[in-house]
């Protein structure tokens, strides 16, 4: 890059809005997914210590309680019909 005293003569390529906004979305699925992971993961039980983890993280990544709650449903419906390790 050639430095001028009116600058450099290749303008850098600054991101649009529309490109910030999609690496944000990115950058919170993976930190969701991340936290989902860390709540469920490394063989833990299904316990409702679990689900009030799971409800916390969430809700906390602003997903609505509409959508926490069918999520919260299905995991314990599951659980009903043993696909998953039984709640205590």
């Amino acid at each position: 890059m050639i430095q001028t005293l009116f600058g450099s003569l290749e303008e850098e390529k600054k991101t649009g809005f529309l490109d910030r906004m999609k690496q944000a979305v990115t950058r919170t699925r993976e930190n969701l997914a991340d936290r989902i992971d860390a709540v469920v993961s490394i063989g833990k039980e299904i316990d409702r210590g679990t689900l009030d983890d799971l409800e916390a993280t969430l809700l906390g990544a602003d997903l609505g309680t509409a959508t926490t709650e069918q999520v919260l449903s299905t995991l314990r419906e599951k659980a009903d019909r043993k696909q998953i390790k039984d709640l205590s």
